[in-house]
């Protein structure tokens, strides 16, 4: 395996400050790095138990192939990564809550755009005055509204929550046999 780190120096000193030394940028750049891996094998692990559970419910290969589809896809779509939530039929919420796209979208937006100066959405004020959008505003646009705990809470339990049904399952199937 082969690990690739890139770090980014900051371009400049914003504010006057005594001491603030080059250490902390490339401090919070590990951490957000971390995060970021850690994400993505969680949300690959929370996708493999999901495959997983529901090849232990669908036993036969032509109907988990015709029918994975059309379970896949309103995870998918529900997560709030595609469409936005506010204009969804409110009967089809609760599939956004067992979809790992949701919490990894909402970890790494979160992830991206924290301590981040250079994203920045601007707009025109009633004046006719350029204004930046805060941080806070630009992930309320985008539909995240979990924060980094809650967020990896939810990747983990999901991912517990579909081993331990496709293990129930495939212990029921086993018996049958």
């Amino acid at each position: 395996f082969f690990f690739f780190f890139f770090f980014q120096a900051e371009d400049g000193i914003r504010d006057f400050c005594l001491s603030r030394g080059l250490g902390d940028v490339y401090k919070r750049q590990v951490l957000l790095r971390v995060r970021l891996v850690v994400t993505m094998f969680l949300g690959y692990q929370a996708g493999t138990s999901y495959a997983l559970m529901l090849g232990a419910c669908i036993t036969d290969r032509e109907s988990l192939i015709n029918i994975g589809p059309l379970i896949n896809l309103p995870l998918m779509l529900l997560s709030g990564f595609y469409v936005n939530l506010d204009r969804v039929v409110p009967v089809i919420w609760p599939f956004q809550w067992v979809s790992a796209t949701k919490y990894v979208f909402n970890i790494l937006l979160r992830n991206e755009l924290t301590n981040n100066d250079m994203v920045r959405l601007s707009y025109i004020d009633d004046k006719g005055n350029l204004q930046y959008y805060s941080t806070e505003q630009i992930l309320e646009f985008a539909n995240v509204d979990l924060s980094f705990a809650s967020a990896f809470i939810g990747l983990i339990v999901l991912y517990m929550c579909f081993l331990i049904i496709a293990f129930i399952i495939l212990t029921i199937n086993a018996r049958r046999v």
